[in-house]
């Protein structure tokens, strides 16, 4: 399973189309679909907007993403 797949999942387990998601965050369907197909990582704007909708998950990620997110922070989480 890709990385950010789990967006996909959490967005088909609530029952969201990406134009749903788009207009309650703001995040562009274009942005919305690279973050689910992991073209892209979600910045942090975007991890903001996107738990409005879907709630605070550390599920979003694998703990090894976690490790590189942080990592490319400085560290600092």
């Amino acid at each position: 399973m890709r990385v950010v797949a789990y967006l996909r999942e959490i967005r088909a387990q609530a029952d969201l189309t990406l134009t749903e998601v788009e207009e309650t965050t703001g995040i562009s369907r274009g942005t919305l679909s690279q973050l689910e197909t992991g073209q892209r990582f979600p910045a942090d704007k975007h991890v903001g907007e996107l738990e409005r909708v879907y709630g605070p998950r550390a599920d979003w990620y694998p703990k090894e993403v976690l490790v590189l997110i942080q990592n490319d922070r400085g560290g600092d989480g």
